[in-house]
């Protein structure tokens, strides 16, 4: 348990960081930045993900506190179940994604050239990435 213990501490670090990088951002970004449509996106995406992950973070220093809150939240993450549809529900969106992307690039290869190039990098770099883990994973395990 203690080791579970050390990775929730890491999640929280890390999350702090996020969150503390988010807000340094958004504060250079509204000093030096022009153009509001881009950087008014960019910052509520950024908040709203910093959200997710205050609402997270809470769960983690209520999780520490208590021995009991700690153990169910080692055992809702290492249930073998949980684990499985979450395997599948990451498979299943890859291969949508990919079939989103493709048809996406095809139709839009008829209206924009610019579309259709960021769509195909984008498809290409979603396949390498899923390429890349596959390799990964089928070493590692």
């Amino acid at each position: 348990m203690k080791e579970f213990e050390k990775k929730v501490k890491k999640r929280i670090f890390f999350s702090r960081i996020y969150i503390a990088t988010i807000i340094i951002f958004i504060i250079l970004t509204r000093i030096f930045s022009n153009d509001e449509i881009p950087l008014d996106f960019i910052s509520g995406f950024s908040v709203g993900i910093g959200s997710v992950m205050m609402f997270y973070m809470a769960q983690y220093h209520k999780a520490l506190k208590s021995e009991e809150e700690l153990e169910k939240l080692y055992i809702e993450e290492t249930d073998e179940r949980q684990q499985y549809i979450k395997s599948m529900i990451g498979s299943s969106s890859i291969t949508a994604s990919i079939v989103i992307f493709t048809l996406g690039m095809l139709v839009s290869s008829f209206f924009n050239l610019t579309v259709f190039i960021t769509l195909l990098i984008a498809l290409m770099t979603l396949i390498i990435v899923t390429l890349a883990f596959k390799i990964y994973y089928n070493k590692k395990l």
